[in-house]
C-alpha cells in the first residue's frame, strides 16, 4: 500500500476526500506503471511485491541495495555491529514523480476506543498516557518510532539514541502522509 501511495500522492492525488472514495484511476496505473518499470529496467527485484519490509532491511544492512526506502527502526540497525553500511547512510526524501511533490508515508499507529467499550473513560485515559510526551520519548528512543510532538525532535535523549531525527523533521512537517 505505502510503495503504491508514494508517487500516488506524490501526482497529489488522493484515495479520500473525507468518507468519499476518491481513487483516480489513471494516476493509480501511472503508479503502478512506475514500479512496473522499475522492475523492467532491474532497478527493483522481480519479486519486488513478496518482499517483505524487513527483508529490505536486512539487504540494505548486508549492502546489497544502493538504497530502501525504509521505516525508521532501520537506522539503529544499520549502526549496528553487524551492518555493512555503519555510517555509510543518510536520510532523505523520496523522489517525486515528474511534475510531482516529493511525499512520505507515515502511520500504522493509530488509536480509538469503540463505541461499545463498556470501560470507554478508563479506555480514553490509557490513550492519552500513551499519547502523550512521556510516552512518546521513550517510544523514540527504545523503538525508533517518530515522535508525535516536534519538540522531541530537538530533546537531547531522543537526538542521542537517533541523531537522524533532525533531519526527519522537514520530511514529517511538511512531506509526511497518514496512510
Amino acid at each position: 500500500m505505502c510503495t503504491f501511495l508514494l508517487p500516488y500522492w506524490s501526482e497529489g492525488k488522493e484515495l479520500l476526500n473525507g468518507n468519499q472514495l476518491t481513487f483516480d484511476h489513471d494516476a493509480a496505473v501511472r503508479s503502478l506503471k512506475l514500479w512496473r518499470g522499475l522492475v523492467d529496467s532491474g532497478v527493483a527485484k522481480r519479486n519486488i511485491s513478496e518482499v517483505g519490509t524487513d527483508d529490505t532491511r536486512r539487504e540494505f544492512q548486508a549492502g546489497q541495495a544502493i538504497f530502501a526506502i525504509e521505516w525508521n527502526y532501520g537506522w539503529a540497525m544499520f549502526q549496528g555491529k553487524d551492518s555493512a553500511v555503519v555510517d555509510k547512510v543518510g536520510v532523505t526524501t523520496v523522489p517525486a514523480v515528474t511534475g510531482g511533490k516529493s511525499v512520505s508515508c507515515i502511520g500504522g499507529w493509530e488509536w480509538g476506543v469503540s463505541a461499545y467499550s463498556k470501560k470507554r473513560d478508563a479506555a480514553v485515559a490509557l490513550l492519552r498516557y500513551l499519547a502523550g510526551t512521556d510516552v512518546s520519548t521513550l517510544l523514540a528512543v527504545q523503538a525508533a518510532q517518530l515522535p508525535a510532538y516536534a519538540e522531541l525532535y530537538h530533546s537531547a535523549d531522543v537526538l542521542r539514541a537517533n541523531p537522524w531525527f533532525d533531519r526527519a523533521v522537514p520530511v514529517v512537517e511538511a512531506l509526511a502522509r497518514a496512510r
